[in-house]
């Protein structure tokens, strides 16, 4: 990476699979400080990068934001001694981790070597972390609207529902509510009240699977934007709103069923 190249935000989303949101968070945090561009953009660098990789690995090794603040104010971390971190504490998902602890392991030795790694590199460890972080972070996001045994009666419950073809018909129905946003419909008009009744059956095989669960649930993403730089939901808060007011002004004008029903 040449000294004077950058990138911008969603530049950097993409290349590493942290979100913009994530990558605003970290920066409200003072993890890192981008320079802004004459027209106040984020332009991200090398150093930049770098800087997101040591945080993101200390996450995964198990530090607080706050610790990980604390931690590069006071030194400058090598980053392979960085990366045993993660490693160590991915020891015990090994068979699961198998392609990230190769990734981060052939990093190091190459960093042991004095080999510089290029953008590429440093984007995939970020890449290959993040999925790791972001396992953690479901765990720690769920912890705070289910009980253990909860948790593990809704992985069991729906684990089987959610097939490639489900998760697909969720892809595009979300695509269609952020097209519906998009587009200015008003989520008290038939347009919207018809995705909400997609929406609704499209959930109803969950709901049905956990019944006693759903209220927490539904709750846990009603606060999504408290904990969305831990975890990536699977929609953002503009379409939960948008869907939430459709089932509320289909109720109300008896086009769809009332709750419970």
């Amino acid at each position: 990476m040449k000294k004077d190249d950058s990138y911008s935000i969603g530049e950097v989303a993409r290349k590493t699979g942290l979100t913009e949101r994530a990558l605003r968070f970290y920066e409200e945090q003072g993890l890192i400080s981008p320079a802004r561009t004459q027209g106040y953009r984020r332009a991200y660098d090398r150093e930049d990068l770098e800087q997101l990789q040591q945080v993101q690995l200390l996450r995964r090794a198990g530090y607080s934001l706050a610790d990980i603040g604390s931690l590069l104010d006071a030194c400058t971390l090598n980053p392979a001694t960085v990366i045993r971190l993660q490693i160590a504490a991915i020891k015990g998902e090994r068979d699961r981790l198998s392609r990230q602890i190769r990734a981060l392991e052939a990093t190091a030795a190459d960093l042991d070597q004095d080999q510089e790694m290029d953008v590429h590199q440093l984007c995939e460890l970020i890449r290959l972390g993040e999925q790791s972080a972001e396992q953690a972070g479901w765990q720690q996001v769920v912890k705070d609207y289910f009980s253990e045994e909860d948790s593990a009666r809704w992985q069991r419950a729906t684990r089987p529902l959610m097939t490639e073809e489900c998760q697909q018909d969720w892809a595009e129905l979300v695509a269609r509510v952020e097209k519906a946003i998009s587009a200015g419909v008003a989520p008290n008009s038939l347009g919207a009240i018809a995705l909400a009744k997609d929406w609704l059956a499209l959930q109803a095989p969950m709901q049905g699977a956990v019944p006693g669960l759903w209220q927490q649930s539904a709750q846990m993403m009603a606060n999504m934007e408290q904990w969305s730089h831990l975890a990536r939901p699977p929609f953002s808060k503009a379409v939960f709103d948008f869907v939430t007011a459709a089932v509320q002004a289909g109720r109300a004008q008896k086009l769809l069923p009332a709750a419970g029903a």
